[in-house]
């Protein structure tokens, strides 16, 4: 990596604290090959990516049609699974969103090809997108879709949208907490905002340590616990609700990581996903990516 084009974190973004320990070494093994340390805080476990890519020249590290989120390639086995269990995903996601929002638009931030909104579309529920890459915007724009720059929700008024989501987005924004509290201006009152998120606490991490997938360096750049989100988005002026498992990413997120191992198994990632599925429901422990649902916190700004 050009370190020029890359900065580390010099305090964490949840306490403030300047301290770090290097817990792991993973790979890009989408596309460089670079390997990036994984840090976290010595006063509050939170954990990052180091060094991480600048917004300008990350983009780098999307250029490949094994990214499925922008691509929506189904080669190979792994992606073509993913493919078949999509619909399935998408069901779960819109039950989730659905349950207690007030009436009007949504948003789908860092909307990739569309998937979700095309679906949510297709239940008569207005919809528009928001995503940063070139590429993955234009699939949408070709379906048909309200995909927008990112730039663009500048111009979005205030308590615009009935819900927000992010799928598998927050992990790869530079500054979340901006971010975090330009959405709440967005969201009308009582508003939901619905994170996706992989967790470092889940049972197939700590089996496949610096070949887990749901690292993804150096486009994830941070890494999750439940109560680091928790606090993260309170910060940023919101109420907890609930969470929900995603139960089949476990088994995608375990095929990857065998993927990555030099003698890997397809066969063993099933059977890791399923442990690790097994093991979060009867210990709990966290699945190996949850979705963390929040309200709007009705407050007056100082």
């Amino acid at each position: 990596m050009d370190q020029q084009n890359a900065s580390t974190p010099s305090a964490c973004l949840l306490c403030g604290g300047t301290e770090f320990i290097v817990r792991l070494k993973p790979k890009d093994h989408t596309v460089t090959g670079e390997t990036f340390d994984i840090r976290s805080c010595k006063l509050c476990g939170f954990c990052h990516t180091s060094p991480q890519p600048s917004p300008q020249t990350i983009s780098k590290y999307y250029d490949s049609e094994e990214y499925v989120s922008h691509s929506e390639t189904r080669t190979g086995i792994i992606n073509f699974l993913y493919g078949k269990v999509q619909k399935l995903n998408l069901q779960d996601k819109f039950r989730w969103v659905k349950k207690d929002v007030p009436r009007g638009t949504w948003l789908d931030y860092g909307g990739g090809a569309g998937a979700f909104m095309q679906y949510v579309q297709s239940k008569g529920q207005p919809i528009v997108g928001v995503e940063p890459d070139e590429k993955a915007r234009t699939r949408a724009i070709e379906k048909g879709l309200d995909m927008r720059r990112l730039e663009e929700v500048a111009d979005i008024p205030n308590e615009e949208f009935a819900a927000i989501t992010l799928w598998h987005v927050l992990e790869h924004i530079h500054n979340p907490r901006e971010v975090l509290e330009t959405l709440r201006d967005k969201l009308k009152p009582e508003g939901v905002l619905v994170i996706a998120l992989p967790n470092l606490r889940s049972k197939d991490a700590h089996h496949y340590k610096e070949f887990w997938a749901g690292y993804d360096v150096p486009r994830h750049l941070w890494h999750f616990r439940e109560k680091d989100i928790k606090i993260l988005v309170k910060t940023s002026g919101f109420e907890y609700q609930t969470t929900h498992p995603m139960k089949f990413d476990a088994f995608y997120v375990s095929m990857l990581s065998e993927k990555y191992m030099k003698w890997g198994s397809l066969t063993r990632g099933v059977w890791n996903g399923l442990r690790s599925n097994i093991h979060a429901a009867l210990s709990g422990y966290p699945y190996s990516s949850q979705v963390y649902v929040f309200k709007k916190e009705n407050r007056v700004k100082e």
